[in-house]
């Protein structure tokens, strides 16, 4: 095998979850020569595949009174006022449109007599959050499909460990390719970030294995700015026991809500602890549940429970509410013998969300010229919280955004702007 193999292309996108794979789509779209570098297998390794089904866009479909503006404070109050409103405001008035492109890819919603459903989430004025049948699994396989209809090249299997510069100036970037050893230097007049967050830190989490923060250190490493590496949010509802199941979220949001399966909360005396009024956000609750464990009230394996039997909700209402919902992990639950509409779960909070990263503007601009940034390594979407469905939508509005201007910057660069000298084997 010889040293290395130079590929050279107009617009590199590193990572293959679901912002980089729109990202690639749309920079193709803009005419440019794209090549995407995945860590592994396109929809089968990264977050996206692990995600729930829900994807926030102020379409309207449950409440009329809805809007991006509504949607856009939302996410300012519910960040705790430390979101960017720049990035909020992008988010909210984009993700209508980005809806409507994954419905022309061919990705579904569920819908509730013939028209779109959306849930109502804690943190949301009105119910916004579309469910995506097959969950984040049928929305990066959705994405792949329609990637494989533009002239995108792919590379799987390979870790990028390093940006190339030249004279102060971003130039590409060296990967190892798994499957054969093989050193890639890529040459690119333009490079997106979308390489998900650093969760797999936390020995408690409910991420992937493989999300390192591998985007926020090639970027760092280059001089980007990197902003809110504090800022992680914990998910309240993840399983702590079985150990089969330890780091599988069960969706709290649904499982507790009043008007869906309602769900009791317990801690080890049987007592009831949520508070008074509608469902808290994920923060809020999160802090809630560590309190019980923290002053003794934990579980014998340092948890809470969710107990389905003392539901206000008929059987037949809370089975269709799982298979509305949780329909694929409900099968491979029951597959290793639990049964959420009857057993008492063990849950206790764990990291689900890098809210720091890559600082990004309006345009998915990093500090450092020709570097884009999109998805869960950029920052600062969400402030020091999320609602939940906006992750998926962030993939979407931001991965278009970094495709485009990474395509545009590629365009005005030309050859003459573009590397002088070539990396020769």
């Amino acid at each position: 095998m010889e040293e290395y193999a130079v590929l050279k292309t107009d617009v590199l996108i590193i990572g293959g979850g679901a912002a980089g794979v729109r990202a690639a789509i749309e920079a193709d779209a803009q005419g440019s020569d794209v090549l995407l570098a995945s860590k592994g297998p396109l929809a089968r390794t990264g977050l996206t595949p692990l995600a729930y089904p829900c994807l926030q866009a102020a379409v309207k479909a449950m409440d009329k009174n809805d809007s991006p503006d509504i949607h856009y404070q939302d996410i300012i109050k519910e960040g705790r006022g430390l979101a960017d409103h720049d990035l909020a405001r992008v988010l909210a008035d984009e993700a209508v449109c980005r809806v409507h492109d994954l419905q022309k890819f061919g990705i579904k919603f569920e819908t509730e007599n013939g028209n779109l459903f959306q849930a109502h989430f804690p943190g949301q004025t009105y119910p916004r959050n579309l469910l995506i049948v097959g969950g984040g699994f049928g929305l990066i396989s959705g994405l792949k499909k329609e990637l494989h209809r533009h002239r995108v090249r792919i590379i799987e299997d390979i870790c990028i460990s390093t940006l190339l510069t030249e004279d102060g100036e971003l130039t590409g970037a060296l990967g190892l390719n798994h499957q054969n050893g093989q050193i890639y230097v890529i040459d690119a007049k333009s490079i997106v970030l979308a390489c998900g967050g650093y969760e797999a830190l936390w020995a408690n989490n409910d991420g992937s294995a493989d999300s390192t923060g591998d985007g926020i250190s090639l970027a760092f490493r280059v001089g980007a700015e990197i902003i809110d590496l504090e800022m992680t949010q914990y998910y309240p509802g993840v399983f702590l026991y079985p150990e089969s199941l330890k780091g599988v979220d069960i969706q709290y949001e649904t499982f507790l809500d009043k008007k869906y399966m309602d769900f009791r909360l317990l801690n080890k005396d049987e007592k009831e602890f949520l508070p008074e009024g509608p469902l808290p956000g994920r923060d809020v609750l999160m802090r809630a549940i560590f309190s019980e464990i923290e002053e003794g009230r934990g579980t014998e394996h340092g948890g809470v429970f969710v107990d389905p039997t003392k539901s206000s909700k008929s059987s037949e209402e809370i089975d269709r509410w799982v298979k509305h919902f949780v329909k694929s992990p409900d099968k491979y639950w029951r597959k290793i013998g639990i049964d959420v509409r009857k057993d008492r779960i063990e849950i206790c909070p764990a990291v689900h969300y890098t809210l720091g990263g890559v600082r990004i503007n309006s345009k998915a601009e990093t500090s450092v010229h020709r570097l884009f940034a999109a998805g869960e390594n950029s920052s600062n979407t969400h402030g020091a919280n999320r609602i939940g469905g906006n992750s998926l939508a962030e993939t979407q509005v931001f991965g278009a955004l970094a495709g485009k201007q990474a395509a545009t910057c590629a365009k005005k660069l030309g050859l003459k702007g573009h590397q002088k000298k070539t990396l020769r084997k």
